[in-house]
């Protein structure tokens, strides 16, 4: 069959297809022109002819690509076309996935080789790079995903198209040369204006004291563009959310904080981000905020880091969960002292599931809320459940930071941490030792309830003498 024929009858049913399919870059069934490739162009002799009519209808065919759909970016007899990249550029945006652009022009990279008439370098030209920028990606990823495969020159390029189109991006993501970093120093409050993420830029520039001082003035006189930084990282990896409430809810806490620790908020610093959430630093206090929580509530007990805010945020539907504690030293553990401190859990009947080195740390004060007025919310405030336990815990003792997976021994929905075999190893010798005090104390019982037997019967015989 000839190979329009079968080229329109491809279009004919993807049209048909999407009334009645929402289409999705991951769509195996959107997929006829992988079919085409493997059973026409790869066999047929006439690729110069065919390399032609696919670049002559590119429109179309970027309109019906998708992850199982992008082979044709791989047919050698395309890169033959000496028009074949002005025409790529020309149409890219046809593409109907922008944020995956990066999978599209990464798999035209990985197959050129030394004996292609294009050139790796090639594909990152001015229009190429102008095109991308000004295609509607919302995810940093895919932009460093690009970045990386860019010559120096077209880095500095894209670089520059970023400034000029006010592109959104986190350059933490990005592996940036020297020269970059000098290029978005030198620029530092005009990336400020663009970018969502100030914590990530501020990281970039960290090194550089000039740029430093730019960029934390910009963010004390900007203070609602921090908050929406935190905000966006909390959702980067969820659905857009109505997020009003908690960028209102923490703008008040983080002033409070700032006032309390008498420092800018530009002394809001981030320290680590997992799956679900994000740490912050504001001086002595640690701001943590989470989309999700191994158990919402546990009971109080005196080896967790005394909350001075435990609180879950309503936000369409959900809960973001947000906390504040005081900072706390972190390192090197003992594997002994981590015992130790789970198995006093474990006496007050609380199963910690994600003991970890990373989630404890040793007092740089007693454990006790530190706030400019006295504080003692109440457990249920906290939203924790009845306190266990009457230990107050030192300067210098070792608690639980993370207390997301903290459990009622009897609660029977624990979540246990996949292959964390350090709590398994602390369990089994946990319940060994339980087993040997509680045979201690069954042979103490039983050797004073014998010397008690045998005081008896002496007192007897004297009384029968």
């Amino acid at each position: 069959m000839r190979l329009d024929n079968v080229f329109n009858k491809i279009i004919r049913f993807q049209e048909e297809y999407e009334k009645t399919h929402d289409i999705d870059y991951y769509d195996g069934e959107f997929a006829h022109f992988h079919k085409l490739y493997e059973e026409t162009l790869l066999k047929s002799p006439l690729k110069r002819r065919n390399a032609k009519y696919f670049i002559d209808n590119l429109d179309k065919v970027l309109k019906y690509t998708n992850l199982y759909n992008d082979d044709w970016i791989r047919y050698n007899a395309i890169h033959d076309n000496e028009n074949f990249l002005h025409t790529l550029s020309h149409y890219l945006h046809c593409f109907r996935f922008p944020n995956h652009v990066d999978g599209l022009l990464n798999s035209l990279y990985s197959s050129l080789d030394e004996t292609s008439c294009i050139k790796r370098s090639d594909i990152f030209s001015y229009r190429m790079l102008d095109t991308i920028t000004d295609l509607n990606i919302n995810d940093s990823f895919c932009y460093s995903n690009l970045f990386v495969r860019m010559e120096d020159n077209q880095k500095h390029t894209f670089l520059s198209l970023a400034l000029e189109k006010k592109l959104d991006i986190d350059f933490l993501l990005f592996d940036l040369n020297s020269e970059d970093v000098k290029f978005i120093e030198q620029n530092v409050e005009s990336f400020a204006e663009n970018v969502t993420d100030l914590i990530s830029l501020r990281k970039v520039i960290r090194n550089n004291p000039d740029s430093l001082k730019k960029i934390n003035s910009y963010i004390d006189n900007h203070p609602r563009k921090i908050i929406n930084s935190i905000v966006d990282r909390v959702f980067r990896q969820s659905e857009k959310k109505d997020r009003k409430e908690l960028t209102e809810f923490l703008e008040l806490l983080v002033k409070d904080i700032c006032e309390n620790e008498h420092v800018p908020i530009s002394k809001l610093d981030y320290l680590s981000s997992g799956t679900f959430s994000s740490v912050y630093k504001i001086k002595d206090k640690i701001l943590k905020i989470s989309l999700s929580r191994g158990t919402e509530r546990f009971p109080n007990n005196p080896y967790i880091i005394k909350p001075l805010l435990r609180k879950g945020v309503n936000l369409d539907g959900d809960k973001v969960f947000v906390e504040v504690t005081e900072r706390v030293a972190t390192g090197r553990i003992k594997e002994e002292d981590l015992y130790q401190l789970y198995k006093k859990l474990r006496d007050l009947n609380i199963i910690w599931t994600d003991v970890a080195t990373r989630n404890a740390g040793y007092l740089l004060k007693d454990n006790v809320i530190s706030w400019r007025e006295e504080l003692s919310p109440e457990d249920d405030v906290l939203e924790l459940s009845e306190k266990r336990g009457d230990d107050s815990l030192k300067k210098g003792e070792l608690v639980v930071l993370d207390s997301d997976f903290l459990f009622d021994e009897n609660d029977p929905d624990i979540k246990y941490m996949n292959d964390n075999e350090l709590q398994k190893r602390f369990e089994k010798r946990y319940r060994r030792e339980k087993e040997a005090r509680c045979g201690d104390e069954l042979d103490k019982m039983l050797n004073e309830s014998s010397l008690a037997q045998n005081s008896n019967e002496v007192v007897a015989k004297k009384a029968n003498m």
